[in-house]
């Protein structure tokens, strides 16, 4: 079954749960450059903050080639951490 978006694009309904669109702001944005690039950050954060820097838009297998990590890594790193 096809479902047509606002601007018109037509999007064929895929398996499984729909999912969410993650939008970083601005300011977000920057820490997570910041977190990325700085040489004292520990391995996990830099990583998550380079899975989450692209993924605005991309589906996990884009993000997970950009990256150059598994894409259940990309899964498990866009989980809102609480």
């Amino acid at each position: 079954m096809a479902r047509v978006d606002e601007v018109g694009t037509v999007r064929v309904a895929g398996r499984g749960r729909p999912r969410a669109l993650l939008t970083v702001s601005d300011e977000d944005r920057e820490v997570l450059v910041r977190r990325s690039k700085r040489p004292m950050s520990p391995h996990s954060i830099a990583q998550r903050a380079r899975i989450v820097l692209p993924a605005d838009g991309l589906s996990n297998n884009e993000v997970a080639d950009k990256v150059g990590c598994n894409q259940a890594t990309v899964v498990d790193l866009k989980r809102p951490s609480c």
